[in-house]
């Protein structure tokens, strides 16, 4: 469709619905945990349920909203990060690890995230997300590599 498109409507057309298409997947999956922009800041402010807003005063934390009905300076205070509360699945992409008798194994996984802090989740580390997704890929990769092959199978609905 794209070389289609390249030819018919000029490279420009083309490259951006080639762009689209690339991120409909990846837009799909975050727009459920992130929003386009911040909320803009009034008064009068409605958390939603199962959000958290974290303000900052001047540049610094100043604190965070709770879902419900909340007041605001709209000089002095910003809105800078939006932080869903509920639980959301990430796939761990699919991996090679050495079981304590050297046999090589390709493992996957699923991990179930929730934030409980979002001052934390905001300020704690740049990317949260992937910060976590890292740790349990190593912490998938040390655990294989302490049991071995035979303890592997048999055990495997208590490793879940």
């Amino acid at each position: 469709m794209a070389f289609v498109l390249n030819k018919t409507l000029g490279p420009i057309v083309s490259r951006r619905l080639l762009q689209r298409v690339i991120t409909t997947t990846t837009a799909r999956q975050q727009q459920l945990r992130f929003r386009s922009r911040l909320p803009y800041n009034t008064v009068v402010l409605f958390v939603p349920q199962q959000e958290a807003w974290v303000v900052e005063r001047m540049g610094k934390f100043f604190k965070t909203l709770n879902p419900g009905l909340n007041f605001l300076l709209p000089v002095l205070d910003s809105i800078r990060y939006v932080q869903s509360l509920k639980e959301i699945a990430i796939e761990i992409p699919s991996q090679t690890a050495i079981s304590k008798d050297n046999v090589t194994l390709t493992i996957d996984g699923v991990l179930y995230l929730k934030v409980y802090d979002a001052y934390l989740a905001s300020y704690g580390v740049e990317d949260a997300e992937f910060a976590v997704t890292q740790l349990a890929q190593t912490t998938m990769r040390s655990e294989i590599g302490k049991i071995a092959l035979d303890t592997l199978f048999r055990e495997r609905e208590s490793l879940n």
